[in-house]
């Protein structure tokens, strides 16, 4: 029954890997997908993209909470859930920060490309803030005060929820007989 376990628990580590760099590989070839062109850009709106793209993460989270909420191994589902959610976090500022840059070109110190606001979005999110990139209009500070917000709250609840998700599964799970083995990883 252990070597069973051990392949089971093996094969959800490589699923979650893989997920997660699918994800990535989407995200940033959405990214790169981006108009590059000033007029383009100005049908998006800024207010517009962010919430849609809000909307998107939203709905995103809740999967992530269920899929937690039903998982073999809820501790590696709730770190997959982290990191992905971050990373579609960080890729939703890098988007605004591209359309915004593309919209007014001294929005910024330099004018963003999704790679450059994806670095910003990193930037403010860890909150280096090296000071090569700044924002200097009125939209552009005002977003990277939003984002600055809403990562402290990632960082404060995100982080919080998914993981007592993972411990209130697993305790069911535990109490259900779900398991022969106990596992503190999962």
């Amino acid at each position: 029954m252990h070597h069973k376990f051990d392949k089971l628990l093996i094969r959800t580590w490589l699923v979650a890997i893989l997920k997660l760099v699918a994800l990535f590989a989407i995200v940033i070839f959405l990214l790169s997908q981006l108009p590059h062109d000033d007029r383009e850009m100005e049908s998006y709106g800024v207010a517009g993209a962010f919430i849609f793209l809000s909307i998107v993460y939203s709905i995103y989270f809740y999967y992530q909470l269920r899929s937690i909420s039903r998982a073999q191994y809820p501790g590696i589902r709730a770190s997959e859930a982290m990191i992905s959610s971050a990373f579609l976090f960080l890729a939703m500022f890098a988007t605004i920060y591209t359309i915004i840059s593309a919209g007014d070109a001294g929005a910024f110190t330099e004018k963003l490309t999704p790679f450059t606001g994806s670095y910003v979005s990193i930037t403010i999110l860890s909150t280096v803030g090296f000071g090569d990139i700044t924002p200097v209009s009125v939209a552009a500070r005002s977003v990277v005060m939003i984002q600055m917000i809403l990562g402290l709250v990632y960082l404060g609840v995100v982080v919080k929820v998914f993981a007592s998700a993972a411990r209130k599964r697993k305790s069911s799970r535990d109490n259900e007989g779900g398991t022969e083995h106990s596992d503190p990883r999962g």
